[in-house]
């Protein structure tokens, strides 16, 4: 599991607003929702993953695909992005869509 332990978020600072990636082994760029993050770097476990997170990666892996195909589908596409709220795009749309639904991932969610 990674933790993210945020440093620091700004709105409007000239000097990290486009900045991402690591900043040596201590800092982290990112930027999220129109702000720039610098937090401290996330640490993975020694260990391999689990078989609930090998489990989760299939899942969204599963998920991508699907959301890649309604983009190429013009039909798809308009129907999604008819339902557009809130900043999210098509493909995050989707992606949800297909990781809520039970019926299609055969698998029930936890």
């Amino acid at each position: 599991m990674l933790y993210l332990n945020i440093m620091s978020i700004t709105k409007s600072n000239a000097i990290t607003k486009n900045y991402r990636g690591k900043f040596g082994d201590q800092v982290v760029f990112r930027n999220r929702f129109g702000h720039s993050v610098m937090a401290i770097p996330p640490k993975r476990p020694k260990t391999g993953p689990t078989e609930n997170q090998v489990a989760a990666r299939r899942r969204f892996l599963l998920a991508s695909r699907y959301a890649k195909n309604i983009l190429q589908d013009p039909d798809m596409l308009a129907a999604y992005t008819a339902k557009l709220r809130d900043g999210l795009s098509p493909y995050i749309l989707a992606l949800t869509d297909w990781l809520n639904c039970e019926a299609i991932t055969n698998t029930p969610k936890k």
